[in-house]
């Protein structure tokens, strides 16, 4: 704000800043503010699409401060901006004079005039980000920034007074000195991935064993013998129908329109395909969406762009286009707008046998088979415009768009996204709506990720995602600038005891990539979560306790951050609960905000967070058989998931410490050496507590380290003999 403070300081004349009018009472009964404001922004849309020229005032051609006038006039409350035709700068040192300028964009509100340049052009600020205002193309609505001049100031209007006119002080009147302006593409100020960020991964020390990957991890051997897992909040590979081999996901559309190295098999067809222009396969579940549609949509061919993330219809309900995203665990698309659509309803058909869409209370649809099971979800859509400002995460309006569901005569049943006309009149174009389909097949909890925002704050974010920006998906941390709204990121990784076993932890390391924000850094406080979550329930206002802080990081855009998180991960691995962590920022307030990304979506995109555990010593974990019998226990142990196949083992129980061995299995071999239970024999062993520990050997690693040593008692328990204390005074019988 500096820079554009100083070019509008000369207008004020020395007048004191006041972030309002003052609240007068009035002897009339004025209609309330509010309506007022909206009486004058009805008043400014109806000029929507006028042409500009320099000095007009409409209603067939206007300039900027034109329109101001016109709308107020229109609105019967021009005595509340001086009730004269004035000049932008005229206009400034008027309502400077009354001490009715608002400075921090923060505290900016619906209604407000902004002001850009030193007094060269006008609008009216509409609220997120948004303003109307007559530039060189017409009357339009416009991002804030999203104008050929720099932002430097509100004018607030005395929308509680009576709006008596003061004579005008010729000393305030300027020339109009307006300059047309033109507005700047949303690509100018988008928020992008750095090309060179992809050279840029961490690297390991060692060689990633392939035979080590789970879903959401991979493990890498390093050169002094231990290994390095990494867990990602997010999957990063699957195994196709039939195979035990994990591949890497990649979401890019092949020849034919169809992405086929996912979890989640996506197909895209014509249009007007019957059984579905989008079918989703995930094993035997199969699900298609199918356009419905007027006389105006013909047949469209899907187009996949050259990224390869993405498929388009550019006429999928007329004048509405349509563009695809594939997901994990589902396929994200939006209906686009290039320009304010002529309706505001679009249905689309389930067209898959024995599946079917049940509104729930949240105003989400969740898909279920003929057997009631959930197989899928629909959350919420989200209109996303094009207000977002150099990076400020803005243009998601989460209260625009809604669904319905509607059975047809047919036994087929549409489900129906629908936007408000008010929001459509206002949106910042081009503009979309997120209709998304993901949980499919429904998937059980594990590793996740979501952010919450105070601007939306009964809403879950696993991860907004722009369409401009089809290979990654955002989470946001930290205040939002210019704003009030708050945001904070939960993550979720998988248990590293399931992926690695009963091993020695060595280290493990919380690593971040904030693509956007300061460069300066930002200070982020990570803390532990004390009560499960669900990234599809998680809000602002259903945050769950987090009060032990587990230390600070500061994220530096363009660069990875770690943190230390071993003391934390080996208290979840001695038994302590774990629900995960949320990343909020130290200092909230202004300056706080980065933006993380929150999706890997290949193998040279990948830059998701992820835990980092450096550990040693594959060792089995030894137990007794759920139906042993404690005359004659049968121990039993597993071996690490990440370890090779078992051919040996190696049995010892001692009464102390093993420094003796009361009785031993001996390195068991051949197809002997293949089990992993074992019975103690009972003629070397007395009725008492023992301790037993293994030690499991493979052609690949040699013998494991020995397992920790297992408690066990061997032989019935000793039932003691009770003495009851003699009783004093009792009289024995005759």
């Amino acid at each position: 704000m500096i820079g554009p403070v100083r070019r509008f300081a000369p207008l004020l004349l020395g007048a004191a800043v006041a972030l309002a009018w003052p609240s007068l009472a009035s002897a009339e009964s004025p209609r309330p503010a509010e309506q007022r404001i909206e009486n004058v922004i009805t008043a400014a849309s109806v000029y929507l699409g006028v042409p500009y020229r320099l000095g007009a005032e409409g209603p067939d051609l206007m300039d900027c401060s034109g329109l101001i006038y016109r709308a107020f006039t229109d609105a019967g409350e021009g005595r509340r901006m001086s009730g004269a035709r004035l000049g932008v700068r005229s206009y400034v040192r008027w309502f400077a004079a009354r001490g009715a300028l608002v400075l921090d964009k923060a505290d900016a509100v619906r209604g407000d005039l902004a002001i850009y340049g030193a007094g060269e052009h006008m609008g009216i600020y509409l609220g997120d980000g948004r303003v109307i205002s007559a530039v060189l193309s017409g009357v339009t609505v416009h991002a804030l920034h999203g104008v050929g001049l720099p932002l430097s100031g509100f004018l607030r209007p005395d929308w509680n007074g009576k709006g008596k006119v003061e004579p005008l002080d010729p000393s305030l009147l300027l020339d109009q000195g307006e300059t047309p302006v033109a507005l700047i593409p949303a690509s100018a100020w988008a928020p992008t991935l750095d090309p060179s960020a992809l050279g840029a991964q961490p690297e390991r020390a060692g060689d990633e064993r392939v035979d080590m990957r789970t879903a959401t991890s991979r493990t890498f051997e390093n050169p002094n013998g231990t290994f390095t897992t990494e867990l990602h909040a997010q999957p990063i590979y699957y195994q196709a129908p039939g195979s035990t081999e994990w591949l890497p996901i990649d979401l890019r559309f092949a020849d034919g329109a169809v992405v086929g190295s996912s979890p989640v098999i996506v197909n895209a067809f014509a249009s007007d395909t019957a059984t579905g222009f989008l079918t989703l396969a995930a094993g035997e579940s199969t699900i298609s969406i199918a356009r419905v549609a007027g006389p105006d949509a013909g047949a469209q061919t899907p187009l996949i762009l050259a990224d390869g993330r993405t498929v388009d219809y550019f006429e999928f309900y007329g004048d509405v286009g349509l563009r695809v995203f594939a997901l994990p665990d589902g396929a994200r698309t939006f209906l686009v707008f290039s320009e304010k659509p002529k309706v505001n309803r679009f249905s689309l058909r389930v067209a898959a046998d024995g599946v079917s869409a049940l509104q729930e209370l949240d105003g989400s649809i969740t898909l279920v088979d003929a057997a009631g099971v959930a197989i899928g979800r629909i959350p919420r859509p989200l209109l996303i415009d094009s207000t977002d400002v150099a990076g400020a995460g803005g243009g998601v309006f989460s209260g625009a768009a809604s669904l319905s569901v509607a059975a047809q005569d047919d036994g087929t049943q549409l489900i129906t996204v629908e936007v408000a006309r008010g929001a459509l009149n206002e949106a910042v174009y081009p503009a979309f709506v997120d209709f998304t389909l993901v949980d499919f097949p429904a998937a059980a909890p594990g590793a996740d990720l979501a952010f919450v925002s105070s601007r939306h704050a009964d809403r879950a974010f696993p991860g907004a995602a722009r369409p401009e920006q089809p290979s990654y998906a955002d989470a946001w941390l930290g205040r939002q600038p210019d704003s009030r709204n708050d945001n904070a990121i939960y993550l979720h990784f998988d248990d590293p005891q399931t992926v690695i076993g009963d091993a020695d932890i060595e280290g493990a390391t919380l690593e971040l990539y904030p693509y956007w924000g300061s460069d300066r850094g930002v200070p982020v406080t990570v803390r532990d979560v004390r009560a499960a979550w669900a990234p599809e329930t998680l809000s602002w206002l259903t945050q769950p306790p987090a009060d032990t802080e587990l230390g600070s990081v500061t994220l530096t855009a363009g660069q990875w951050s770690s943190l230390d998180l071993t003391a934390s991960v080996l208290a979840h691995a001695a038994g302590t609960p774990g629900y995960g962590l949320v990343l909020a920022a130290a200092h909230p307030g202004p300056g706080s905000w980065t933006r993380l990304i929150a999706r890997d979506q290949s193998e040279e995109i990948a830059f998701g967070p992820r835990l980092v555990v450096t550990w040693s010593g594959l060792r089995p974990t030894l137990g007794v058989a759920p139906d042993s019998l404690p005359l004659a226990p049968v121990l039993a142990w597993t071996n690490a998931p990440v370890a090779a196949e078992q051919q040996r083992y190696e049995i010892q129980v001692s009464t102390d410490d093993f420094a003796t061995i009361a009785a031993s299995s001996g390195v068991a071999r051949g197809d002997s050496g293949l089990v992993t239970t074992w019975v103690p024999p009972a003629d070397e062993l007395e009725q008492r507590k023992y301790l037993a520990r293994v030690r499991t050997r493979s052609a690949e690693y040699g013998w494991s380290e020995w397992s920790e040593p297992y408690a066990f008692r061997f032989g019935l328990p000793v039932i003691p003999v009770v003495r009851l204390p003699a009783l004093e005074g009792v009289i024995a019988p005759d």
